[in-house]
């Protein structure tokens, strides 16, 4: 796969901003989070919310989706905001992928967001 510039920038900022949270998050258990996350789902969901979470990782050339979550997490609400629409460029532009699939991958993002920071 071809790289893009922005893809590039993407990673670098996101490895350069983590540098300094990632123990902290690491330490929060970002592995038992991912669980949580799937826990009581469907096998379907489950299936297709873990290859949504390895496709995020591949995007930031991390080996697995706990370490793509633990770089998601360490970011504040807008660096992942911005993440997250790099990402979805990739998907569009790169992965040429349907709406459907990028908004169920949007989605699983969203949604590890949400179980770290639950509403009150």
């Amino acid at each position: 796969m071809a790289e893009s510039t922005w893809n590039i920038e993407g990673v670098l900022t996101v490895n350069a901003i983590i540098k300094s949270d990632y123990s902290e998050i690491k330490a929060m258990g970002v592995d038992d989070l991912v669980r949580a996350f799937l826990a009581g789902r469907k096998k379907t969901t489950i299936e297709a919310y873990s290859r949504d979470l390895q496709d995020f990782a591949r995007f930031l050339q991390m080996e697995n989706a706990n370490e793509a979550a633990t770089a998601l997490l360490a970011l504040s609400p807008g660096q992942a905001n911005a993440l997250a629409l790099r990402f979805k460029a990739y998907l569009v532009d790169e992965l040429k992928l349907q709406s459907s699939t990028i908004n169920r991958k949007l989605s699983a993002l969203r949604s590890l967001g949400l179980v770290e920071k639950p509403r009150v």
